[in-house]
């Protein structure tokens, strides 16, 4: 089988970042202490699962991270997502003397910040976002005065302002984002739009613009619960009439219906490991 490698796939600095953290994290702290991980470090199983081997605890329980560290042993190491949290929980932390280790990517921490300058500044601000992910909470735990949209719901309430500042989520379609920022447009007279797809995120979506006409089928390699990766499989289907699939791991490769298919083109999202990558193509080019 012909396989079309996207010319940009696969983890981002942020995700790599991550995990340098929390493996530093465990190194550094004595075998006789727990490293705790607040939730999940990255949306990719696979690397979960290689953490969890490493000797790091993860604490992906429904409870609140708030929850979560008064619930833990003092003296302990944590380390919190890439994801970014709510900045109060360094202050329980450190009042309960846990040793922190923040994995949270640089490109999300840039964005919390421009929100609280907004904020620090008295300017109505708007989220947009996906409810629950953790990139979403952090975001509108910085104030009760942020207005949150729905990114999935792509509806907005009926509201009028002079003038407001709109940021979103990093991991988001910039087409479908492009979307909301109309319907906002029409009831916010300057609206400031912050734009804040990281560049990672769309350089692998705008990789897919690439693919040649004679590909048959495209596949995705990324957790299901990755925005970045649901969002790649999103762009795929909106743009291109063939098959396209979302695959987490190698076995779920092999159950994929490709018989007679002769090319297909291959991506993947920012929290996908290169190993994973590399199994993956060379199974496909031994494909007859």
């Amino acid at each position: 089988m012909i396989v079309q490698k996207a010319s940009v796939m696969g983890v981002c600095f942020g995700v790599e970042n991550a995990i340098k953290i929390a493996i530093k994290a465990r190194e550094e702290t004595p075998l006789d202490r727990n490293v705790y991980l607040l939730g999940r470090l990255v949306h990719n199983q696979m690397i979960m699962d290689d953490l969890k081997k490493r000797g790091i605890t993860v604490l992906d329980d429904n409870n609140s991270l708030e929850t979560k560290i008064s619930n833990l042993p003092s003296f302990s190491t944590i380390v919190f997502s890439a994801h970014g949290h709510d900045f109060k929980l360094d202050e329980l932390a450190k009042k309960k003397n846990l040793k922190i280790y923040d994995a949270s990517c640089p490109r999300v921490l840039a964005n919390l910040q421009a929100i609280k300058n907004s904020l620090s500044m008295a300017h109505q601000v708007f989220y947009i976002g996906i409810a629950s992910h953790p990139e979403s909470d952090a975001a509108l735990a910085l104030s009760d005065k942020i207005i949150f949209i729905d990114y999935k719901v792509k509806k907005i309430p009926y509201f009028q302002f002079d003038e407001a500042d709109i940021f979103n989520q990093t991991t988001l379609n910039k087409e479908e984002l492009d979307t909301i920022y109309k319907l906002i447009a029409n009831q916010v007279l300057k609206p400031h739009f912050y734009n804040d797809i990281c560049d990672a995120t769309f350089r692998r979506q705008k990789a897919i613009e690439e693919i040649d006409k004679d590909v048959e089928a495209i596949i995705v390699l990324g957790d299901p619960s990755s925005s970045n990766s649901r969002r790649l499989l999103e762009v795929a289907k909106r743009d291109h009439l063939i098959p396209s699939y979302l695959v987490s791991n190698f076995d779920e490769v092999k159950l994929l219906p490709l018989e007679g298919i002769k090319k297909v083109f291959l991506t993947a999202g920012a929290s996908t490991p290169s190993y994973l990558i590399d199994m993956v193509y060379e199974y496909l080019i031994n494909l007859n």
